[in-house]
């Protein structure tokens, strides 16, 4: 009878072994395919960013404006919409979206507005670009993507900015002060010509 129950207990021990093994392998396992679809993401949002900042440069060629909204890539913006300063698109620009090579639309994949944005590999994009004038260095147009990882924000820096300076405040990748492992806003810069509109 002794020998029976030390059975017994052998094989809830091994059992107990087996199952923490098979737990620790999943876990490993589930770790793993995490990272690699976070820098699959990471790879989607760089495609991405530089077709839109293809797409921008494109765009001013062809209406002589920037657009506000980053969906006016994609479908001709309306007399009653903006242009990047603030002002009304006349007739002639909008026009020129639609005849002038290159024209629209400039960016071919379709964005489809999530609330106030649309989406990318890390996170939504917000569809209106802010316009900087800073006091020195050239203007920018700036697509804001809000809580994006530091990491996120760090592996796309690295594949804009190699080789440029890199870090928060400089090159095409800039980011707000992160606050834990999240940045508030990573923000990706299409620097813009003589201050065009």
């Amino acid at each position: 009878m002794r020998r029976r129950r030390d059975l017994d207990g052998f094989a809830l021990l091994t059992t107990l072994v087996m199952l923490a093994v098979v737990v620790t392998l999943a876990a490993v396992i589930i770790v793993n395919l995490r990272g690699i679809e976070e820098e699959r993401d990471i790879q989607s949002t760089f495609a991405d960013l530089t077709l839109l900042d293809a797409a921008i440069e494109n765009e001013l060629l062809a209406a002589s404006r920037y657009v506000l909204q980053v969906s006016h890539l994609a479908q001709p913006p309306t007399a009653a919409d903006k242009n990047s300063c603030g002002a009304a698109w006349n007739i002639a620009h909008s026009g020129n979206w639609q005849t002038k090579a290159p024209f629209g639309p400039f960016y071919m994949k379709r964005l489809i507005p999530i609330g106030t944005g649309f989406p990318l590999g890390i996170g939504i994009a917000m569809d209106t670009m802010v316009r900087d004038a800073p006091a020195s260095g050239a203007p920018t147009l700036t697509i804001r993507i809000p809580a994006v990882t530091l990491y996120q924000a760090s592996a796309l820096d690295t594949l804009f900015d190699a080789g440029a300076t890199i870090g928060a405040g400089v090159g095409k990748i800039r980011w707000t002060t992160p606050v834990g492992t999240n940045v508030d806003t990573l923000k990706f810069v299409h620097t813009r010509l003589n201050g065009s509109c």
